[in-house]
């Protein structure tokens, strides 16, 4: 197992571990090593699987409120890193899951292979985030999005993905979502959806926009917003031109037999 050093840049950090062929942060392998095996799902749970900044807390979001009924009242009050924990985060002494209410949400960056086997064994309702936010950590972030995509072939009842159409197409993207849960919005209920999720009304709740963590361990100094831009292909900004056709080159080599595709921008 090797080990990259904490970032002396970040304000608060951990070590990032290459761990069965995945990077890991160390309080995600401490999960690994001490609580996926004591890990109790239950067949109501719902899962927000992704890799991070990838539009998690979107799609948190999103999925909490269409599930419950469009309780807004709870999702303004309460933090939804209450209402939908980070599975890697929990310890030994954190009973925070096991007291939760069902249908218990949790969202996980973990791929297919590293979740705990009770997930799987119980068939939860797992929501998948794809990103075309293409970092360059030895294809990370491609590997977690293949660890499901074959997976999802074969189970369209226990995986649903999140595409760009939610970007495209709010209405129908939420209609969507609504549809793997079962349930039957109107044209005024999805735009009380598409209003609430919106990013400018995510990005002021506190709820959502953690306001009240902007020196955690996720924070570079110097940048103190939880919400970025909320823009599809904002790595043009990030990426040269030498960067863009290595990564393209990388990613050709490895999957062009996969039949995996990947949204990059929307223009």
């Amino acid at each position: 197992m090797e080990v990259c050093s904490a970032d002396p840049s970040l304000a608060e950090t951990f070590d990032v571990y290459y761990y069965n062929h995945f990077s890991l942060p160390s309080f995600a392998l401490r999960f690994l090593e001490s609580k996926v095996s004591n890990f109790e799902a239950k067949e109501d749970d719902i899962y927000l699987v992704s890799y991070p900044k990838t539009g998690t807390t979107w799609a948190q979001e999103l999925v909490y409120i269409i599930n419950s009924d469009l309780n807004f009242s709870a999702a303004k009050s309460t933090p939804l890193n209450e209402r939908f924990p980070y599975l890697e985060m929990l310890d030994l002494e954190d009973t925070r899951v096991e007291n939760m209410p069902s249908p218990r949400y949790i969202k996980t960056h973990f791929p297919y292979s590293l979740l705990p086997s009770s997930i799987l064994e119980k068939k939860c309702k797992l929501h998948i985030v794809p990103s075309g936010n293409i970092t360059w950590s030895s294809g990370n972030i491609i590997m977690t999005q293949m660890s499901f995509f074959f997976i999802m072939k074969i189970s369209t009842r226990q995986f649903r993905s999140f595409d760009y159409m939610l970007m495209q197409d709010p209405r129908a993207g939420v209609k969507e979502i609504a549809s793997f849960f079962g349930k039957i919005l109107s044209e005024e209920e999805i735009e009380k959806v598409i209003d609430h999720c919106s990013f400018n009304n995510m990005s002021k709740n506190p709820s959502t926009s953690q306001i009240d963590q902007e020196n955690s361990a996720e924070r570079i100094v110097g940048e103190s917003k939880f919400f970025r831009k909320g823009k599809v292909g904002d790595w043009k900004s990030y990426f040269t031109e030498e960067m863009d056709q290595r990564m393209n080159q990388w990613i050709e080599n490895h999957f062009r037999k996969s039949g995996l595709t990947f949204t990059y921008s929307l223009d």
